[in-house]
This record gives C-alpha cells, sequence and structure tokens, in this order.
C-alpha cells in the first residue's frame, strides 16, 4: 500500500491554496491579490469548525515563505503574559527578510479579556512591522474594539454564494478522487459534498468511509 492510501482522505482535502479554499470568488481574488502584492491586512477570520480558517491563514504564512512568521495556539496560550512575551516580543523586531511579518492567532476566542486588550495596542502600535490574523469559531467573544481594526471574513458561506463554490468545491474533489483512483458514485458525492459543504473535516469523513481503499 503506498503512502497516499495511508493518509487520511482529510489530508488531501486540505486547501493547500488560495483557490482551494471553499470561500467566494469575491473573497478568493482578494487574499490573492494580497499574496501577488505581499501587502497583507490585519485579518480575522470567523465562522463554524471546519471551514478551512486556519488552513487559509496557513496559506498566507506560507507565501511569506516560511520567514517572519508566528503561529499562536490561542486555545493553550490565553493570558496575558503570552502577548507580552512572546506576541509582542516577535511584533516588535525587524524580519531577516524583507516584507510585513504575520502574527496568526488560532482559537482566538479563547484568549482572556486582558490578552485581547492587550492586542487592542498592539495591532496599531507594530502597524508598520507586522500583521495579525486571527481565527475564530465565535466572533462574539472577540472585543468589538479589535475587530474594528480587522478585516472580518466570514467563513460561513451564503445562500447567494452557494451554487458557485458547491460546484467548484465538487469539481475539485473529483479530480482528487481520479487521482487516488478511488471509485465513487457520482450522485452520491454530489449529495454528500452538498450536506457537508459548512464542514469540510466531516466531509472528508463521510467520502473516506463511502469511498476509500
Amino acid at each position: 500500500m503506498d503512502i497516499e492510501r495511508r493518509l487520511p482522505f482529510s489530508e488531501f482535502l486540505r486547501p493547500k491554496t488560495v483557490q482551494e479554499l471553499v470561500l467566494p470568488d469575491k473573497y478568493i481574488l482578494r487574499l490573492h491579490r494580497m499574496i501577488e502584492a505581499r501587502d497583507w491586512a490585519n485579518m480575522l477570520f470567523f465562522g463554524p469548525p471546519g471551514t478551512g480558517k486556519t488552513s487559509a491563514a496557513r496559506i498566507l504564512l506560507e507565501a511569506r515563505g516560511g520567514h517572519g512568521t508566528l503561529m499562536v495556539d490561542g486555545s493553550n496560550e490565553t493570558g496575558i503574559e503570552n502577548v507580552r512575551n512572546v506576541i509582542e516580543n516577535f511584533a516588535s523586531c525587524f524580519a531577516f527578510t524583507p516584507g510585513l511579518k504575520i502574527c496568526f492567532i488560532d482559537e482566538a476566542d479563547y484568549l482572556s479579556k486582558p490578552a485581547q486588550a492587550s492586542l487592542r495596542g498592539l495591532i496599531e502600535k507594530y502597524s508598520a512591522n507586522c500583521r495579525f490574523i486571527f481565527a475564530v469559531n465565535d466572533l462574539t467573544k472577540i472585543d468589538p474594539a479589535i475587530r474594528s481594526r480587522l478585516l472580518c471574513v466570514n467563513f460561513a458561506i451564503s445562500k447567494e454564494d452557494t451554487s458557485i463554490v458547491l460546484e467548484r468545491t465538487r469539481k475539485r474533489i473529483e479530480a482528487l478522487l481520479v487521482k487516488l483512483r478511488w471509485s465513487f458514485d457520482a450522485k452520491q458525492l454530489d449529495q454528500i459534498v452538498s450536506n457537508n459543504l459548512s464542514d469540510l473535516r466531516r466531509m472528508a469523513n463521510k467520502i473516506e468511509f463511502e469511498f476509500g481503499g
């Protein structure tokens, strides 16, 4: 059995480029322009679990070339001490390579109120040197004063965007299944993709259960 068949399908389905994100075209185009210009905005990705928020942030970090980036797990590093000792230290130092640094805080809705209050100032204080990306499931847990400083991107697909995003996602999955040489029923696949567009991890698990191996 080759390595491709040992990996879970969720690893193949995880977006690796901006174009593979399950987002409306307008958001994909905007993120692509940021990468091309290497001019990032301070952003807040919000929406249900499994919609690709973390994948989107990682794509932007990788576009930075792996230099001048910091990833923070907001669910474990919740306190103000981490903001002062790790995040501010990172944001305040200039990168060894040209361009803006990026600090990505995943699950930022777990951050304490004092930590969020401290971050408000950092976002503005180091704006010439560093950009911040937050990913959250629950937008209401983020201080409105922070939200006002960030470009908020909703990863929940609206009704008017669903058909286009659905078709793009279905075509990508079909191509992956063909590449893996998995047999699949097109009608059943359409139903799985349609019913699980809001959660890529759940979609991947159902596809692997029905067609894997």
